[in-house]
């Protein structure tokens, strides 16, 4: 579990330029996108400030859904010799979890496909989107810090089923009638049916967009990259940093989380 004694910062937190506050005085030191092992640190260093992104997830086929962006949570925590970063999500797939130290973030829920409701998200990971008429939507759900991932878009007759994807610290995925992915603070959902990714990083990496290749939508923006465009027959993929993918006839994957190490 993280630590319960925390180091002083060096002044007040700092402005949420991005969405996630560092405290002033420190250096971003590592970026991890893929699992690492065998980390080291100067000997003065004892606890670093972490942020932890899960994976996005994958994409349906066809006229299915779009995933919903990879969970987040921060924080300060022992300085861990491994960094372990959950892949996005392939065709059909949740997110996977990442983590560090005590801290641990979740994955983006897949897209509904065959006949199929959209999945939930993971430990602060976004829904994904409905791939099937009459079917609800992926719920987001919460990460250890209370970041509440997105809703994804359902698709159906009933106000339950009809709301578009929401946004949050992970965006929900679009669904085929409601087919744009939506924004997060950190990740953004996947699109459908033509629709464009949500944005990742508070704005700063943009969605992907059709490409001109509609149904297929775009991937989601993630906390580091921007998300894919879709080409013809193949959906978006997700942005490095969580980003969902989009729906093609080859599903877009979802983006892998991430690790940044502050001290």
């Amino acid at each position: 579990m993280a630590l319960s004694v925390f180091p002083t910062p060096s002044a007040s937190t700092a402005p949420q330029l991005t969405g996630l506050s560092i405290p002033l005085g420190l250096t971003l030191r590592s970026t991890y996108t893929t699992t690492t092992t065998g980390i080291t640190y100067p000997s003065s260093v004892t606890q670093v400030w972490a942020i932890v992104v899960g994976g996005g997830g994958g994409a349906g086929h066809n006229i299915d859904g779009g995933g919903g962006g990879g969970g987040v949570c921060w924080g300060w925590t022992s300085p861990a010799t491994t960094a372990t970063v959950g892949a996005g999500g392939g065709a059909g797939g949740t997110g996977g979890t990442s983590t560090f130290g005590g801290i641990s973030a979740g994955g983006g829920g897949n897209a509904g496909s065959g006949g199929n409701a959209g999945f939930p998200g993971v430990l602060g990971g976004g829904g994904g989107g409905s791939g099937t008429a009459g079917m609800p939507q992926g719920f987001g759900s919460i990460s250890a810090c209370g970041a509440q991932g997105g809703m994804g878009a359902g698709n159906g007759t009933s106000p339950a089923y009809k709301s578009v994807a929401q946004r949050g610290y992970a965006g929900g995925g679009g669904s085929t009638t409601l087919g744009s992915g939506a924004d997060g603070i950190v990740s953004g959902g996947g699109g459908s049916n033509g629709g464009s990714g949500g944005s990742g990083n508070n704005g700063v990496y943009a969605g992907g967009s059709n490409g001109g290749f509609a149904p297929n939508g775009g991937g989601g923006g993630g906390y580091l990259a921007v998300g894919g465009n879709a080409a013809s027959g193949v959906g978006g993929t997700g942005g490095s940093g969580g980003g969902g993918g989009g729906q093609g006839g080859s599903p877009g994957s979802g983006g892998n989380g991430c690790v940044l190490v502050y001290y």
